[in-house]
């Protein structure tokens, strides 16, 4: 029971990591496209 319970949050953190990682690289490109936009 342990176990599984463990593997579980393993999982979930892994998902929730995934995800704010992705979120973040979208917002570094906006930014980067928005920068472009300002000083171009």
């Amino acid at each position: 029971m342990g176990l599984a319970l463990f593997s579980m949050t393993m999982f979930f953190a892994m998902i929730f990591a995934t995800i704010h990682a992705l979120r973040d690289e979208s917002r570094e490109q906006r930014d980067r496209s928005g920068n472009r936009k300002i000083f171009g």
